[in-house]
């Protein structure tokens, strides 16, 4: 009996390589469809309460959306006032009464090793992203290096966009409004934290608006949730540069404390508003 000859392993190693860089560049073709969703963000409410769980006045406005047909809700940070198990396990619980999909984005508040792990249980790491129509959903972690955007989810930010080619619609969910840091033209706009400056100098401008901007056919929503929470806060900001837009909401003691509903139907640009209800 003769036996063919084997390839040779250097050549089996291309023919690899080869069609993993073919699988992982090739463009994902997205169905039509409408979608909704919610965006809350400081769920856990006044930085005054005690609550343990999401804040009691957003619980039961969002109990009443229930009967609102939406597909899931994104929590944009500080879904819990302290991260550990306790505090996890009565929020979460609350979340799952819904049965709707929720997807979280990590704020200051959740970052810990026990929110790490709830993060990595539930979606595989702590930024990940999701599809629904011809919508892309991109959750980063600004908390690995407080405000920034490291390299490593600029280029998985990059790699994602490129699959998703006809994706129309590009949500980007972050937790601090990391695009005002050091900026003199938002003096004005206080956030959570009054002014970012003291804490961290972010890269936005330098290195992720410039990659945003290689992709002018895509409408781009970058949507932060650290406002709210201080009575001299801002409840509610908007901002549209072209095709990449800002938004950011919030929830805890600001009298315009609100979340935001989010509609998006077949063809269209995005129906965004915000939902403000009695503290």
């Amino acid at each position: 009996m003769k036996f063919k000859p084997l390839l040779p392993i250097s050549v089996v190693l291309l023919a690899l390589f080869l069609t993993t860089v073919f699988f992982l560049n090739k463009n994902t073709s997205l169905d039509e469809s409408s979608v909704s969703f919610l965006v809350a963000g400081h769920i856990y409410g006044s930085p005054q309460g005690e609550n343990l769980e999401m804040d009691p006045l957003l619980f039961q406005e969002l109990n009443v959306q229930k009967k609102y047909d939406y597909d899931f809700l994104v929590l944009t940070g500080d879904t819990v006032r302290q991260s550990n198990e306790d505090h996890w396990q009565k929020t979460l619980s609350q979340l799952d009464q819904w049965q709707k999909p929720y997807y979280l984005v990590m704020g200051n508040h959740d970052n810990s090793k026990e929110g790490e792990k709830i993060f990595r249980k539930k979606y595989g790491r702590t930024y990940y992203h999701f599809t629904n129509g011809k919508n892309l959903f991109i959750i980063l972690n600004t908390q690995i290096k407080r405000g920034r955007i490291p390299i490593k989810q600029q280029r998985y930010v990059k790699k994602t966009l490129n699959k998703y080619k006809d994706a129309n619609n590009v949500f980007i969910f972050i937790h601090e409004l990391i695009w005002t840091a050091h900026r003199e033209e938002y003096r004005q706009l206080i956030h959570n934290q009054g002014s970012y400056d003291p804490y961290f100098e972010s890269n936005f401008w330098d290195e992720f608006y410039p990659l945003l901007t290689q992709f002018p056919q895509k409408e781009i929503y970058i949507v932060a949730g650290d406002l709210g929470a201080h009575p001299q806060t801002l409840g509610f900001y908007r901002e549209d540069r072209a095709h990449i837009h800002f938004l950011a909401s919030g929830v805890g003691d600001s009298p315009h404390a609100n979340y935001l509903t989010i509609n998006v139907p077949i063809g269209s640009k995005p129906i965004i508003t915000p939902q403000f209800y009695k503290r």
